[in-house]
Order: structure tokens, then C-alpha cells, then sequence
């Protein structure tokens, strides 16, 4: 056996806790990016773009003619980051579980890494690249970007170290 119980506990343990502390970071940072609406860039941070409905929101509200409806890009920015958020709070309390009982194995909680792992990288390039959504947002807060995306890298390294210890266990 390469991994022994606890040390896999232990990594599983600290992952889990960097991975939380940086998705915290990197939802919570209210400048991470300006969207461009009708001549103007409002400032809106992405835990607000997940948990506000739209209707309720202001700033939603401050783009808006009396007949205009919310542009569709909005609604899949909001499903990427509530999936990618939920996935990871999922993944994260999996690990913390699995601290406590190893009855939940490491293959299951890996596999929930490497889901907020994609969609937090899908997020961060949305963000940042793609020529369809560049028109209306651009990223104000390079450091925040770079928080998501160690993020990310860090959640697939424990959703890796977690299949070679499942896999070696069971050697």
C-alpha cells in the first residue's frame, strides 16, 4: 500500500479546506467582473449573480427597458456558477465525511471534484475568452480569475490524489 488511511485523511482533510477558503474567494470577490449592458458596465459580484433572483436585484433592474426581458447569457452564466458552487459544496462535505467514515469512498467524491473542477473552469473562460460573451463582460480583476482557476487546479489534484488512494487501497 502506497497511501495509509490516515495520511489519506489528512489530504483529504486540507484539500478539502484550501478548495473551500479559495471557492469562497473567488465567489464572494464583488469586482470579479463588469458586465457591459447599453452603453454602460455595471459592477456586479457573482455570489450576488447566483443567489439574487434577477427581478430582484437592482442592478439587474437598472439595465432594463419597461418591456425588455434579461438577456439569455445572464441565465447561463447564473446555472454554470450555482452548479459549479453546489458541486464543490457537495465535493467538500463528501471529503469532510469521509474524514469521519471511510465507508464513502474516494472515487465518488472525485468524481464531484472533477465536475465543479470543469464547470469552474467553464465559469473562468466565459469570463475571460469567449468572443460571444467578451461583448458583454470583461474581466476588471485578473486576481480573482487566477484565485478561480487555482481553484480549480487544486480541486482536480485532490479529485486525482483521491482515485490513486482509492485505487492503491484496494491493491
Amino acid at each position: 500500500m502506497i497511501f495509509s488511511k490516515p495520511i489519506d485523511r489528512v489530504v483529504n482533510f486540507c484539500g478539502a479546506q484550501i478548495i473551500a477558503c479559495l471557492l469562497i474567494l473567488a465567489a464572494c470577490s464583488v469586482h470579479w467582473a463588469d458586465f457591459y449592458f447599453d452603453g454602460h458596465y455595471y459592477k456586479i459580484g457573482l455570489w450576488k449573480v447566483c443567489t439574487v433572483k434577477a427581478d430582484e436585484c437592482n442592478s439587474f433592474d437598472m439595465w432594463l427597458e419597461e418591456d425588455e426581458k434579461l438577456p439569455s447569457w445572464l441565465s447561463q452564466i447564473r446555472i454554470l456558477i450555482c452548479f459549479a458552487t453546489v458541486s464543490a459544496v457537495v465535493g467538500l462535505l463528501t471529503s469532510l465525511m469521509g474524514i469521519f467514515y471511510w465507508k464513502i469512498k474516494c472515487v465518488y467524491t472525485s468524481l464531484l471534484h472533477f465536475i465543479s473542477t470543469g464547470l469552474l473552469v467553464g465559469v473562468c473562460f466565459i469570463f475571460y475568452k469567449n468572443n460571444h460573451f467578451g461583448q458583454y463582460v470583461k474581466v476588471k480583476n485578473l486576481s480573482s480569475f487566477y484565485v478561480a482557476m487555482i481553484t480549480a487546479a487544486l480541486t482536480f489534484l485532490l479529485a486525482v490524489f483521491g482515485i490513486m488512494a482509492d485505487f492503491c487501497s484496494s491493491c
